[in-house]
């Protein structure tokens, strides 16, 4: 079972990875205007069969509930919303932690809040499966 991570942004998205379902690692983060393509094309390359979309409060919510029912729809694959709080600092802070310039943070942020919000939802389940 091959999973994907999903932080929604604004502007960008970060993607994440699983094959194993034990960890999560950051892909990549893409340009919103693109992501249904790239995602897709990820998913079938992968053989994604879930995809975990962090979800935030506040006023993007309603957008990023729609993104995720328009990928479930497109896609044929099971989608997950999964709370994503704070992941977005506690990715930028483990970059800083790292010594990640302020460009590279700034490219990387997204995938590595993904990869945040992917590993919780994969610690969470294995926890309630053992």
């Amino acid at each position: 079972m091959a999973l994907i991570g999903i932080d929604f942004g604004e502007k960008h998205i970060g993607l994440a990875y699983s094959s194993e379902n034990i960890f999560s690692e950051p892909v990549q983060s893409i340009a919103k205007s693109c992501a249904y393509d790239v995602i897709k094309t990820f998913c079938k390359t992968n053989t994604v069969d879930t995809i975990i979309v962090g979800l935030p409060t506040g006023r993007i919510a309603g957008k990023v509930k729609a993104f995720g029912n328009n990928l479930e729809r497109m896609l044929g694959i099971t989608v997950i919303f999964w709370d994503e709080t704070l992941s977005s600092k506690k990715a930028a802070q483990k970059l800083i932690d790292i010594g990640a310039s302020r460009k590279n943070r700034k490219r990387k942020e997204h995938a590595s809040a993904a990869a945040l919000i992917l590993q919780s939802y994969i610690d969470e389940t294995y926890e309630t499966k053992t």
